[in-house]
């Protein structure tokens, strides 16, 4: 197996990851502004320009790090097939769905109304609708772009680079799955992708391969494209015959037997393989 050429996380490879997306946002700003001033045509609410902005705004961080960072090495991102066993498959997908319930939740108790919240809800929702209607390019993007894309960079790249430092797994694991929640900017999504990133990250460190974060990512991903299609992109609260805190509760629940299932379960791996 080749030897990783992820470098440890240090100010200069940071800068160079942050300046590739700031060039990414800048471009996409700025053809945003030429169609609506110059072609008076708003492309920027369309779903296709989403999916081109998205595509660019991820793709240009990894091309900055390769570039600046790493030069003539290539970014040796592992998918390693072999570590996951159908063992693992059936830990980890239970374990997603526990957080995804507890991640539902929470969400809802973000505001959505008031000064601040009420006018970042209504742009976040305008911004959801316009990727809804085009069902394909919605499941192309959140179902197989977002999770290639986003775990090359979150799980394969920055999370890998932090622990690389020495830093402990766990920190790590939380500063990656908290950078993950902020890219995505609102108070909302934030809220479910920093909870989803811890689950992500956990799996990541434990397989040393981004085939199950991918897959566990797009599992995430299709769920809640398929309810934006069917329900709206509002709200999601309802769907389940229940009451919320009780589907939270059941969250809550799922969850931690996974999770202790899944620690012991690589505990005892790693027992055997070291004996």
């Amino acid at each position: 197996m080749m030897k990783s050429t992820v470098q440890p996380l240090n100010f200069f490879s940071a800068v160079m990851l942050f300046l590739g997306l700031m060039v990414g946002q800048t471009i996409i700003a700025f053809a945003a502004a030429l169609c609506i001033y110059v072609f008076h045509i708003d492309y920027a609410s369309s779903s296709w320009f989403m999916l081109n902005g998205y595509m660019l705004s991820m793709v240009l961080p990894l091309v900055f790090y390769q570039f600046f960072v790493l030069k003539p090495k290539g970014l040796d991102l592992k998918f390693d097939f072999k570590k996951n066993t159908f063992i693992t498959y059936l830990l980890a997908f239970p374990l997603m769905f526990g957080m995804m319930l507890i991640a539902e939740y929470l969400v809802t108790l973000v505001p959505t109304s008031g000064y601040f919240f009420g006018n970042l809800y209504k742009n976040f929702t305008n911004q959801m609708s316009s990727l809804a209607m085009d069902n394909v390019t919605m499941i192309l993007l959140t179902v197989i772009l977002a999770p290639l894309l986003e775990e090359f960079l979150f799980r394969g790249l920055i999370q890998k680079s932090i622990i690389k430092t020495g830093l402990n797994p766990r920190i790590s694991i939380l500063i990656s799955a908290f950078i993950f929640g902020a890219f995505h900017v609102y108070p909302w999504q934030f809220v479910g992708a920093f909870l989803l990133g811890l689950v992500l990250g956990i799996v990541y460190e434990k397989t040393k391969s981004l085939v199950l974060p991918i897959l566990l990512h797009a599992f995430n991903n299709l769920i809640s494209a398929l309810i934006m299609i069917k329900y709206g992109p509002e709200t999601t609260q309802g769907i389940l015959p229940i009451e919320p805190i009780y589907s939270f509760l059941i969250g809550v629940g799922i969850f931690n037997i996974f999770m202790l299932a899944f620690t012991f379960y690589f505990r005892r791996k790693a027992s055997i393989f070291e004996g």
